[in-house]
């Protein structure tokens, strides 16, 4: 069976602040080998209701998980594209999980509260294939989450050189988590790209999944937040499956299974929309206030972070409020171009700061939820 993903509606947007909800639950994290759920171009996990998809997980998830953490990439665009992912009986959202330019195709982690069916929507505006690979999933156990300002852990431009077609490179950890840490969240750059290509970051020492972290076009730029479950080695395998790429990581964070903090997830809720008011400069940082959106003991947030209408190509780089700009990129986009990333950013006084390098950007922040070192 072969579906494409197809809805020719409107798309509009619209910023609402809404309160940190006191009955969210308290969960953790457990990571699993990346595990394809959805692939509407052979027709994995495909259902259909009315208007959308419907993405069934009940036999990739347990009973009682509250949020799962999916990668999710849109194939081969035939126009410019927009897929939403929320919970499954509940209204659609004005917010975005992934955004595809036409003959692209692209991928963006996205972290979804699922509800008691386990049963997730998805609906496009526009047209193409739909890919969701588990990359775990947040429920009563697991382990919890550090975070901390952003740190370059690998840049192949500066020593290891470009990875080659079907080539595997090894991020090793060892020196930077515990033995503790079971998963590790960090930003993957592909850059200087020879050929159209993926990558996929797995744990080392078991084979290759079927399943991707990243894609790129030649020449492209490109980022992908990813989270991976750690061997005791610490180690992680980086694949590139054609021509020549250079790749940049760095970490975010880690789930520790000693201790850390509790992540609260709620349903997506836009904060701020610099379309409503005026774009970021070149040099320039957003401040994101999030107090409306968590609650006074929160240490991170997890944030769907999209710019657009970028006038000259730049990155931007997220990190919390108040502290130096570290030496890493959040995302990458070109002129015209709109590109999103989820990040997990750690945050000062309930905000964290967006900085922008070249040209005018505006920028959209969609939270997903919280982290916080305590419960309600």
């Amino acid at each position: 069976m072969s579906i494409r993903a197809v809805l020719l509606a409107v798309l509009t947007v619209v910023a609402v602040a809404v309160p940190a909800n006191a009955t969210t639950p308290a969960t953790k994290f457990t990571a699993v080998t990346p595990q394809r759920v959805l692939d509407t171009r052979d027709g994995t996990g495909v259902g259909v209701e009315g208007d959308h998809l419907v993405l069934d997980l009940s036999g990739a998830v347990p009973a009682g998980t509250a949020a799962v953490v999916l990668n999710l990439t849109g194939a081969e665009a035939n126009v410019d594209s927009v897929v939403i992912v929320w919970p499954d009986g509940e209204a659609r959202p004005n917010t975005s999980n992934l955004n595809v330019s036409q003959r692209q195709t692209a991928a963006n982690l996205t972290t979804v509260s699922l509800p008691a069916n386990r049963k997730l929507d998805v609906w496009v505006h526009g047209d193409l294939g739909v890919i969701a690979d588990l990359a775990g999933y947040y429920a009563e156990t697991g382990s919890g989450y550090r975070g901390h300002a952003p740190q370059r852990v690998m840049d192949t431009r500066t020593g290891g050189g470009p990875v080659g077609p079907h080539g595997t490179t090894v991020l090793d950890l060892s020196s930077v988590l515990p033995a503790t840490a079971t998963a590790v969240v960090f930003n993957l750059t592909a850059t200087d790209t020879t050929a159209s290509t993926f990558v996929t970051a797995w744990p080392d020492g078991i084979p290759r999944p079927s399943a991707s972290s990243l894609n790129l076009a030649p020449g492209q730029t490109r980022a992908n937040l990813v989270t991976v479950a750690l061997p005791a080695s610490r180690k992680i395998d980086l694949y590139n499956h054609l021509g020549s790429v250079d790749l940049i990581a760095d970490v975010s964070g880690y789930y520790d299974s000693s201790g850390g903090d509790w992540f609260f997830p709620g349903p997506p809720r836009r904060v701020i929309d610099t379309r409503d008011s005026s774009p970021v400069g070149p040099g320039g940082v957003l401040n994101v206030d999030v107090s409306q959106q968590t609650v006074l003991s929160a240490s991170a947030v997890a944030v769907n972070i999209t710019a657009t209408d970028a006038t000259a190509s730049t990155f931007l780089t997220a990190w919390p409020t108040g502290f130096d700009r570290p030496d890493a990129s959040t995302l990458n986009l070109g002129a015209g171009q709109t590109v999103p990333n989820m990040a997990l950013v750690s945050l000062n006084q309930k905000s964290f700061s967006v900085y922008n390098l070249a040209g005018a950007v505006d920028v959209i922040v969609d939270i997903a939820g919280y982290f916080s070192p305590s419960q309600p």
